[in-house]
């Protein structure tokens, strides 16, 4: 404790390599029981220095890769070491810390980042610590410089990029034309008259749309005021959505929020996880008011299971939500393979196999994609001389189906508790014809504003012929 407030000054550099050990003190984070109310507690900050040596760090498959590539961060060291952590300078998150493992009296860890965004670029080091002093760090590596540059690989990005700068061009051509119609019609000094009582007649008809639409407006909010009211009275409130962030797979350790949605005028939530009596937590909405978070800091094997929300109004409960199973994944050591059939990149309309397998005994499957709503794909392993194994077909694919997926297996004794994630595989499905139509829709937009102007100077250049003639 008085080495903290002899070194306070020194909080803000806590990977600075000092001549002798220090301690930090660190910003206030959110902690608490599972389930329960958070509230602020410390973390201490790490020392660099105290073990002489200094670990190796490399990178593969190169310092310089593209958008979407799968890039592993190796240290190693040819001494002890329990604890490797891999830091980046200018980060604002906490360094990443893996647990070593000895390969033939060489201790390493491999950081796996996967997919590569620009984000991960800039400069990393590697420390390694023991256990007896997991705070007090050996010299650092010498630094790696990770370079991310080029046009980023993720599924439909090209396409939405084209659609980008086809509507553009187009809205830019449409602009043009209505600019020239309009310089056209302001020179007509003949019309004026009669497109000025034109335009006040549209305005008087839009003034009387805009009425109309007004009184809907006001009529469909009574209704639906009045249908809520009978809804509470009646006792029969809408389910509410629950959603997890991020994602319903979460590894032993790491924090998750449930989410409970409901009607803007609720007046509480409620968490609920089945096999338990009690209300699991009860929660105030938050902004906009028509939601609820429930917040787990470090997730157990114990709050793995199917959970349910409810939300109040007046005197009554909704009914309670459609499930959300909450898996918690590391409980089993090892981890299965995945591969895809006929490859990682395939076109729109053929048909893929993921392919999960495993040497140990499982009893089921599960296959997440990263940033999905929908719950991971379940399927009962199959046993092929000993070999367990699932087929999860995708047929026909799509741009939706796009994306970073892992494999999970888990017995049927603790369904909910997953092993440790497969190595993530990228899918990647290709659209070539809806770029060329794209392109083919600019192209006749060009073509058609060329023949409007083709068509004006004509009709323009016979008109003063024939005024000349008379």
């Amino acid at each position: 404790m008085l080495k903290m407030e002899r070194h306070q000054a020194e909080r803000d550099r806590p990977w600075a390599a000092p001549t002798q050990h220090q301690s930090f003190s660190c910003p206030p984070t959110i902690t608490g029981p599972p389930g329960g109310v958070s509230s602020p507690t410390t973390q201490c900050c790490s020392s660099a220095g105290r073990l002489r040596d200094s670990p190796s760090l490399s990178v593969r498959p190169g310092p310089s890769v593209a958008p979407g590539e799968t890039v592993t961060l190796l240290c190693q060291s040819g001494n002890r070491t329990d604890t490797f952590l891999l830091s980046k300078e200018g980060a604002a998150q906490r360094p990443l810390r893996l647990r070593s493992q000895d390969q033939d009296g060489r201790y390493q860890a491999e950081f796996s980042l996967s997919p590569v965004t620009s984000a991960h670029g800039g400069t990393y080091r590697c420390y390694r610590s023991l256990s007896t002093d997991p705070y007090l760090l050996s010299q650092p590596s010498e630094p790696l410089a990770l370079v991310v540059s080029g046009v980023s690989g993720a599924p439909g990005l090209t396409w939405y990029l084209s659609v980008l700068i086809g509507v553009s061009v187009t809205f830019v051509l449409l602009l043009l034309v209505l600019l020239f119609l309009f310089l056209r019609h302001r020179g007509q000094d003949r019309r004026r008259n009669s497109e000025i009582n034109v335009c006040i007649e549209n305005r008087n008809q839009k003034q009387t749309v805009t009425n109309n639409k007004t009184t809907q407006t006001l009529e469909t909010v009574f209704g639906l005021i009045v249908g809520l009211r009978t809804q509470v009275q009646a006792g029969t409130l809408r389910k509410p959505t629950i959603w997890a962030e991020p994602g319903s797979v979460v590894t032993r350790g790491s924090p998750v929020t449930i989410w409970c949605q409901g009607p803007p005028n609720a007046n509480s939530f409620s968490l609920n996880k089945e096999g338990t009596l009690a209300p699991w937590n009860a929660q105030p909405p938050v902004e906009p008011w028509d939601r609820a978070s429930f917040f787990i800091k470090r997730v157990t094997e114990q709050q793995a299971g199917r959970y349910h929300c409810s939300h109040f109004i007046g005197v009554n409960w909704s009914e309670p939500s459609e499930p959300l199973e909450l898996l918690v994944a590391g409980r089993l050591r090892d981890s299965p393979s995945l591969s895809v059939q006929p490859g990682p990149s395939v076109a729109p309309g053929e048909n893929v196999t993921l392919l999960c397998q495993s040497g140990n005994r499982t009893d089921t499957f599960l296959l997440s994609k990263e940033e999905a709503a929908h719950r991971p794909l379940r399927l009962r392993s199959q046993d092929q001389d000993g070999q367990y194994q699932a087929e999860f077909s995708l047929s026909p694919v799509t741009s939706a189906h796009g994306g970073t997926y892992r494999c999970y297996r888990s017995l049927s004794t603790d369904p909910y508790l997953l092993s440790q994630p497969s190595e993530p595989l990228a899918l990647v499905v290709s659209d070539y014809t809806v770029q060329n139509l794209i392109r083919m829709g600019l192209a006749a937009s060009v073509l058609l504003l060329l023949g409007i102007l083709l068509c004006q100077a004509r009709h323009d250049h016979g008109g003063a012929r024939d005024k000349a003639r008379s």
